[in-house]
């Protein structure tokens, strides 16, 4: 009898353990997690056994302006070359589209298609904020906006209070928030500082940019010279930044912003006209931004893109 007991509870382990593995981790027909239900926070409100707290800010952070959560979403993560790193300033539909779809992956496009199924376009007068909030076993039930230096950042705003179970394959929390586009301006989500950005020669080509300067800026100094580019001056970079310079091409732009993803790192420009105003310019503008960016901001398989 002892023998049949042991062997009783051995088994009733083994099946409780594989109901707890398969719980936390199902697989897509494609063999990529996929995210369960009891994982997934998305328009759901927070989990009724786990009431959810503010958290509390770090050291080095300040609140932010004004927010409100417009979309949220869990799936189990999973690498994607394609996800955008930080938050990412959103002030159109297509911004908006590329941010979404950054976040499908394969043949799974769960999380995407939960994100879209509650945000479909930037209401006026607002800019979005969207980005990872949490890679863990907890599954936020909010987010907000938070300042640390010049930056604006996106961060938890709730967690559960409760203990959470231990999961095989950790949650990742994607969130949206809305907010005045006059209290996020541009480049204030970007990755890196831009300290040049001027207009240059509308006959430039683009030559051998965009370019890295960490190392030296000999290669910068020459492009510059041979497109007849007038040469602003560079600060001193700090050891712990890279340097890049990009030529852009628009009309009446105000800015730019760098933007960074696994494989990718690229800039775009902006403005800070009405959406619904219309412009139009006889040629092209062109504009040369450079950037400085902390080097552990971007990853080490990311490569200069010109767009």
């Amino acid at each position: 009898m002892p023998n049949t007991a042991r062997s009783i509870s051995l088994v009733a382990l083994v099946v409780a353990t594989a109901v707890f593995a398969a719980a936390c981790q199902r697989v897509s027909p494609a063999g990529i997690p996929a995210a369960d239900p009891a994982f997934s926070q998305a328009s759901k409100g927070p989990v009724e056994h786990s009431p959810l707290e503010t958290s509390p800010l770090e050291t080095s952070q300040l609140p932010g302006p004004p927010s409100e959560l417009v979309a949220i979403a869990s799936s189990h993560s999973r690498s994607n070359p394609k996800a955008l790193i930080g938050a990412v300033r959103i002030v159109d539909i297509e911004s908006l589209d590329t941010f979404i779809d950054s976040y499908a992956n394969g043949e799974d496009y769960s999380l995407s298609q939960e994100l879209r199924d509650q945000i479909t376009a930037v209401p006026v007068g607002k800019v979005l904020v969207g980005g990872v909030i949490s890679l863990g076993c907890d599954i936020p039930g909010g987010a907000v906006l938070s300042r640390r230096g010049d930056k604006i950042e996106l961060r938890v705003d709730a967690l559960p209070t409760a203990p959470t179970p231990e999961c095989v394959v950790a949650n990742m929390t994607v969130a949206i928030v809305a907010a005045d586009i006059l209290d996020v301006p541009g480049g204030s989500t970007s990755p890196g500082t831009l300290f040049s950005f001027e207009t240059v020669n509308p006959n430039a080509t683009d030559g051998p940019f965009p370019l890295e300067l960490t190392t030296s800026d000999t290669e910068y100094l020459a492009a510059l010279g041979q497109m007849n580019l007038n040469v602003p001056e560079l600060p001193v970079r700090l050891p712990t930044d890279r340097r890049f310079a990009f030529l852009l091409y628009g009309c009446q732009d105000d800015w730019a912003e760098l933007t960074v993803s696994p494989t990718r790192i690229f800039a775009n420009l902006g403005n800070n006209r009405p959406a619904n105003e219309q412009i139009s310019c006889a040629a092209a503008e062109v504009y040369l931004a450079i950037f400085d960016v902390p080097a552990a901001a971007i990853p080490p398989t990311a490569e200069l893109s010109a767009n």
